[in-house]
């Protein structure tokens, strides 16, 4: 049987999408496929570039939801000096990035 991967959990310590292995609904490749994939999300991921200061408030876009089909526009308020996640200073910034990386899922 040929394991399949997913490309949508972000590694916080890898500060990167990593191919992990597929489980329940999530969208599943190949590992090679789904390496290709995750180096196209980490592409795009480069394009957040606020950087937000301690209890500042921003938007990431690396949450997936299966039942919103794909990547959504999620908010946060930053508790430390560096952030977990990728940060978009607005919405509607963020929301550009998430339509960019849900389109790579659908190749």
């Amino acid at each position: 049987m040929v394991q399949n991967y997913t490309p949508v959990m972000w590694d916080d310590k890898a500060f990167a999408f990593v191919p992990y292995e597929a489980f329940g609904d999530l969208p599943h490749y190949p590992k090679e496929k789904c390496e290709q994939i995750c180096k196209e999300l980490n592409s795009l991921i480069r394009l957040c570039t606020y950087r937000p200061k301690k209890e500042d408030i921003y938007f990431h876009p690396v949450s997936y939801v299966c039942r919103s089909g794909g990547f959504i526009v999620t908010d946060n308020q930053a508790s430390f000096e560096e952030c977990p996640y990728p940060a978009c200073a607005d919405r509607h910034s963020c929301q550009k990035i998430c339509d960019l990386m849900n389109r790579v899922l659908i190749i």
